[in-house]
């Protein structure tokens, strides 16, 4: 799954090794302004908003928009689903298939022997009562099954059926696969949902969200045993089952006044946190801010989609305006 950044006039190709050289050390101020390439929808020809990124076995990235894109580090191909909805969140199996999830939209991509992808739709697959008014945002891999996380349930392929399990209708869902668990993070006003982890026969939930709670977990690094290090949807704490522990950095306002909407690890010491309205903010495991990463550095868009870390490990960040690589 389940989010980073002197910004290049739009058009300029950078070699990947350029890129490169800034992840030696994603937390040095010293190495200036971020090296950032941009790409606008008129390369990539499709929707100008890109959401989640992933990487398959051979290095092909693909990108979530309103058709599903492909890029090689060269040439960008563009897939359709057939349902002209847009896609939000994916991921890819052992196999190389490609699970994708969307706007009243779920099912996969397999590749033939030329490369050309070719979609399977799952929602006939649904209970008809299920196949109407949802948005799926998370996609995870799983030893039993496919989970995608929407706004009002989530769901479990197992190659057969799907197991559905109904949430309050909320905005957005997010989802993160740590070992073979997937946790999901489901916000509304109602008290009954929250941050969930799903790795049984059914999701429990973790910490539930009420008026007393000021934070979620949104992003996990684990730590030893059940302990895990969090970016939240106010600051970063040390998760202790359902405990959290404030940790003494700066960064909550900035996320507060901001608002989280994708993060992702870049190192041991540092996590990216994209935001709604102040670009990508790098944090060090004391909750201090490194970098701040916006529209002034070369971004697209102040309003962050998705972050990923790729194998070569340039950061990959996904706006409404355009796709960044830093």
């Amino acid at each position: 799954m389940q989010g980073i950044f002197c910004a290049l006039a739009v058009g300029v190709i950078l070699g990947v090794n350029s890129i490169h050289a800034l992840a030696n050390s994603w937390g040095d101020l010293t190495e200036g302004r971020p090296l950032l390439q941009v790409f606008k929808p008129s390369d990539y020809q499709a929707s100008a908003t890109v959401k989640a990124v992933a990487q398959d076995r051979d290095g092909l990235l693909y990108f979530c928009s309103d058709v599903l894109l492909q890029y090689d580090g060269t040439t960008w191909r563009r897939f359709p689903t057939g349902s002209n909805l847009a896609i939000n969140s994916l991921a890819i199996d052992d196999q190389g298939r490609i699970w994708v999830g969307g706007y009243s939209e779920v099912g996969f991509f397999d590749k033939d022997p030329s490369g050309q992808l070719h979609y399977t739709s799952l929602l006939t697959q649904l209970p008809p009562k299920y196949r109407n008014q949802f948005e799926i945002w998370g996609v995870e891999v799983t030893s039993r099954g496919v989970v995608f996380s929407a706004t009002n349930k989530i769901m479990r392929w197992d190659g057969r059926s799907f197991t559905i399990w109904p949430l309050p209708d909320a905005r957005r869902a997010s989802s993160q696969k740590i070992g073979d668990a997937v946790y999901i993070l489901h916000v509304t006003t109602d008290v009954t949902t929250g941050f969930w982890k799903l790795e049984g026969d059914k999701p429990v939930l973790v910490v539930p969200y009420g008026p007393s709670v000021k934070r979620l977990p949104f992003f996990l690094k684990p730590l030893e045993g059940d302990s895990f290090l969090a970016a939240t949807t106010s600051d970063l704490v040390l998760l202790n089952g359902s405990k959290m522990t404030l940790l003494p950095g700066d960064c909550g306002h900035f996320i507060q006044e901001n608002f989280i909407t994708t993060a992702c690890l870049l190192d041991d010491q540092t996590f990216a946190i994209g935001t709604y309205r102040g670009g990508v903010v790098l944090v060090d495991t004391q909750g201090n801010i490194v970098r701040i990463i916006d529209r002034a550095s070369g971004l697209p868009d102040q309003a962050i989609n998705s972050l990923f870390l790729d194998r070569e490990k340039n950061l990959w960040i996904t706006t409404d305006r355009g796709i960044a690589r830093m």
